[in-house]
């Protein structure tokens, strides 16, 4: 360090330089010169270590310590009136390869300007000022932003605003491990408030997601709030086909919270929703399911473990070519981790209803081997004929013949059926009986064969 002072009447002129100094790992240089009455500096750092600051300063943040490289410059100017300092003050900053926590910083940039007052021992007493172009750039996205900060009585406040964009959804649906992959790219708007705690909400929108393998929802948007350990969703909504679904939610950033979200689903194709189910393998859901539905879907995940329930209404129902009317699925689904195996469990109820028939689908079981029961009156031959020949697709060549001897059989009317598969892998049934025991129509009691 290197400067000089000169005393003049009861005070001093002075004169202080700071060459380079080695701190906190990085470095550091400057000058200061005052009178009794002014002061004038001018500070630059390089490469900082963020730790060692925070540490120095006292920063109480959640969790870890911010690290990375700060490097930057500052300038402050001051006089004295009535006994305290008064001034201005402006500088900037960079930060590289930062992180807090999770959350990782390429690089991030600031330059701010406000004011400061000090008691006559230069004991800061009040701040205020702006910050701009705040940017910054990270693997989870960008963002720019700007924004107010001040000091005063010992406690501090921070307001920042702004847009972010190029926010990757595949890389949060694995962070917060959400049961199903989520892809596409996001932006939205963002304010930052801290005040002693950090409150952060904002929107979101995105003109495609990509759900599972198979669902595009389009136009999705919504609104977020982030305080503590949990991210509020809300008036979240989206476009799926020719419908729409509105959601809330709650995501707990905390291992091991619960997180839940609700779905309200309005005009869904049911083609698209049994094909989003047939990719866990559920029992009816690789059928050729046509219509529209309206319905709730509530998804609970915690500890590795998913609980999916889904009630639907569906109107104008089709399987392939047969008409079945309305419809009605209540559904539940779970899905826990054990070791490296992922169990799925689900048990629900379908009933469809038509013109005076009615059928009745209770199922349950663990993937891939389902119990199926089928009730069923007043159902039409040529329409289970239909059915049966949607289903034979599906079947092995020893069952296909088998169920081609039952769709040769010179029956006509309504059937009454009681039919149980033990499992969505048996053999179709062999048909023991036919017989007509009332004038409705004719009647199958039929008994499946288990591989």
């Amino acid at each position: 360090m290197q400067g000089f002072a000169k005393r003049v009447g009861s005070g001093w002129l002075w004169d202080l330089r700071l060459p380079q100094i080695r701190v906190w790992e990085g470095k550091a240089s400057g000058q200061a010169k005052g009178t009794p009455e002014t002061i004038e500096s001018h500070f630059s750092f390089a490469d900082l270590d963020i730790a060692q600051l925070a540490k120095f300063v006292n920063l109480k943040l959640e969790g870890d310590l911010p690290k990375g490289k700060g490097s930057g410059w500052l300038k402050l100017s001051a006089e004295k009136r009535n006994g305290k300092w008064q001034g201005d003050f402006e500088g900037a900053s960079l930060l590289t390869e930062a992180s807090w926590n999770d959350w990782n910083v390429k690089m991030a940039g600031a330059r701010a300007h406000g004011k400061w007052l000090a008691d006559e021992k230069l004991n800061l007493q009040q701040l205020s000022g702006k910050v701009e172009g705040i940017h910054l750039l990270s693997e989870d996205g960008q963002a720019v932003l700007s924004g107010t900060f001040a000091f005063k009585e010992k406690v501090a406040s921070l307001t920042l605003s702004g847009k972010w964009a190029g926010v990757s959804l595949r890389r949060l649906s694995r962070r917060f491990e959400l049961p199903v992959q989520i892809q596409g790219l996001a932006e939205g708007t963002v304010q930052i408030l801290w005040d002693g705690k950090w409150q952060v909400s904002g929107t979101a929108n995105s003109q495609a997601v990509g759900v599972g393998e198979s669902a595009l929802w389009r136009d999705v948007s919504g609104e977020w709030v982030w305080q503590e350990n949990e991210i509020r969703l809300k008036q979240m909504q989206a476009r799926w086909g020719d419908g729409t679904l509105k959601g809330e939610g709650v995501i707990r950033t905390s291992p091991n919270a619960p997180t839940t979200l609700t779905v309200q689903a309005k005009g869904v194709a049911l083609a698209d929703l049994s094909q989003l189910l047939q990719e866990w393998q559920l029992p009816l859901s690789d059928w050729h399911w046509y219509g529209q539905a309206d319905g709730q879907i509530w998804l609970n995940l915690a500890s590795g473990r998913v609980n999916l329930t889904v009630s639907m209404d569906g109107q104008q129902v089709r399987f392939g070519s047969v008409q079945l009317g309305r419809a009605r699925l209540d559904l539940t689904i779970d899905r826990r981790i054990q070791g490296d195996k992922t169990f799925i469990s689900a048990s629900g109820i379908l009933n469809l209803r038509n013109n005076g028939m009615v059928v009745t689908a209770e199922f349950n079981g663990v993937q891939p081997n389902w119990q199926i029961r089928w009730k069923g009156g007043n159902v039409p031959i040529e329409a289970l004929r239909l059915v049966a020949n949607d289903w034979k697709q599906r079947l092995g060549k020893e069952a296909s013949a088998t169920l081609d001897q039952w769709l040769n059989l010179p029956l006509r009317g309504e059937v009454c059926l009681k039919v149980r598969f033990p499992s969505l892998r048996a053999k179709l049934p062999e048909c023991k009986r036919h017989s007509i025991p009332r004038t409705c129509g004719a009647s199958a009691n039929c008994q499946p064969k288990p591989t």
